[in-house]
């Protein structure tokens, strides 16, 4: 079912584990530190988190299928969560991985979000966001509604995080690239609920990748001790009174986990720490594990000897309502330059009217969306594309921070033309009105490619009854119903607007 009863090659995991971290594992667990050790002769689980965005819980089975990976054991902390055998299934290499069906994940990182539990309308912020596994998971809970802003400090790993939220079809999300500091200058006090997956020394991933022991020391660690302090006070600035920062790491270091969360609260009184809510989750374990942090038994850790995942630890917190709130979340927001795209944002005069106006009439005649309506305020205009902003988000929060994703891109502006943005395509809801081609299995593959093709089965207005054929313009190509991007219909031919950038070929 997962992969995991199959025994890896490695005999002696202290071959190639550092002394050091050995040293340290046998003083924290004990008596359980052979089973532990044991576990690095286990080959690894492997999960994917269904994204309910874009598929409705009927069709889960029949994607599952689909893939190789006949409907398993659910992920007990994860609802959305499957594993499923690597050996069997192409989760990867699935029409439906790129269509955003799912997102493959490792199971023990679910965790976090279910401990997190987003709720619909909420504001809330991933503040070390990327690859985007976490950030797809609050937006699938948020289901479009409520503010989500993510953040990398990491240019390229931002803009990964940007192409995998576009991907899963997320409508209501703001992706950053700045320091959390900088963050916590112009949100603060304003979200209900902050994600803080720290980085770390990463001793979770090394049974699932050696050379991440390589990169492994007591400097590093005291390193990553010191970084998580700086991150979780930035992150305390953000957060409104009675909100909530979900703490997170895939160490098994007490100096990056119990110690981390003890420092925080000396130096925020202002807070406490909160059952995780994960009791699907074993919490068996020696004292030691507490490190001389008295509510320790509130957080929770996930152990590859006791739990099917790699590791990882949870811990919840929360600012006490009871505390003097004047002025948070209305100081003055910082006035840097604007961004090189020349986003011309605040002024809502004719150029915001005008804008809406012709993006409006783009999105209801040429692509036949007649749900989606942005007003001018929602308008963000950069150098070649029109973003809508999530409703209700005041754009002037990002001036002088590098914005990567100012919400769903609606439309590219090319030389006197506008065309759909690829972000349009896959955000689009199963339940509206759009023009559909829906592909077969080896279609998909075609599409993936970039081929232009006569698809066998007709376009149709989704959304109609007997869904009326489509005799040319845009259309969106799909697989069962998941979109996967644009395609422009000529006669019966249908030509393909997949990004360039997109495109690969799969082997099935």
């Amino acid at each position: 079912m997962t992969g995991a009863e199959d025994a890896m090659t490695v005999t002696d995991p202290s071959a190639f584990l550092p002394k050091d971290y050995t040293d340290r594992m046998r003083t924290l667990l004990g008596d359980e530190y052979p089973a532990f050790e044991a576990s690095y002769n286990d080959s690894r689980y492997y999960a994917l988190r269904i994204n309910p965005l874009k598929v409705d819980k009927a069709d889960i089975e029949g994607i599952l299928s689909d893939i190789g990976a006949d409907r398993g054991a659910n992920v007990p902390w994860c609802e959305e969560g499957y594993y499923y055998d690597k050996d069997s299934c192409q989760a990867g290499r699935s029409p439906y991985h790129d269509a955003g069906a799912y997102y493959i994940q490792e199971p023990s990182a679910m965790s976090v979000i279910s401990a997190m539990d987003p709720k619909p309308g909420e504001r809330i912020c991933d503040l070390c966001a990327a690859p985007g596994g976490k950030t797809t998971h609050i937006a699938g809970r948020m289901m479009g509604e409520g503010i989500l802003v993510a953040n990398e400090i990491v240019p390229d790993r931002a803009r990964i995080l940007a192409r995998n939220v576009e991907r899963m079809g997320v409508t209501n999300c703001v992706v950053t690239n700045a320091s959390p500091q900088d963050m916590a200058l112009r949100f603060p006090g304003y979200f209900h609920k902050v994600c803080v997956d720290a980085p770390c020394s990463g001793e979770g991933m090394f049974r699932k990748d050696e050379d991440a022991t390589g990169e492994w020391s007591l400097s590093a660690v005291d390193m990553c001790a010191d970084r998580q302090a700086e991150i979780l006070d930035a992150a305390a600035d953000m957060v409104m009174p009675g909100g909530v920062i979900i703490y997170s790491t895939c160490t098994f270091e007490p100096a990056e986990n119990e110690r981390a969360i003890t420092g925080f609260i000396s130096r925020h009184p202002d807070w406490h720490i909160a059952d995780t809510g994960l009791a699907s989750i074993p919490t068996r374990g020696r004292a030691e594990w507490a490190d001389g942090c008295a509510e320790a038994g509130l957080t929770t850790r996930i152990w590859p000897h006791i739990s099917h995942g790699e590791g990882h630890f949870i811990a919840r917190l929360i600012r006490d309502c009871y505390i003097a709130t004047a002025g948070i979340g209305d100081r003055t927001l910082f006035s840097g330059p604007n961004s090189k795209r020349k986003a011309r944002n605040g002024d809502f005069g004719k150029r915001n009217m005008s804008l809406c106006d012709e993006v409006s009439r783009f999105l209801h005649t040429e692509l036949k969306l007649e749900a989606l309506s942005p007003s001018p305020e929602r308008i963000y205009e950069t150098s070649d594309s029109v973003f809508m902003l999530p409703d209700g988000f005041d754009a002037k929060r990002l001036n002088g921070i590098k914005v990567i994703r100012p919400g769903l891109e609606l439309v590219n502006m090319k030389k006197n033309r506008l065309e759909p943005a690829h972000a349009l395509a896959m955000s689009v809801s199963k339940n509206e009105k759009y023009n559909i081609c829906n592909l077969t299995m080896d279609e998909a593959y075609m599409f993936l490619r970039g081929e232009t093709f006569v698809p066998s089965t007709a376009p149709v207005r989704n959304g109609e009854e007997n869904g009326n054929a489509v005799t040319g313009g845009w259309v969106i190509a799909s697989i069962n119903g998941v979109s996967m991007g644009w395609g422009k219909l000529t006669g019966v031919t249908l030509k393909n607007h997949y990004p360039k950038g997109l495109r690969r070929d799969l082997e099935h």
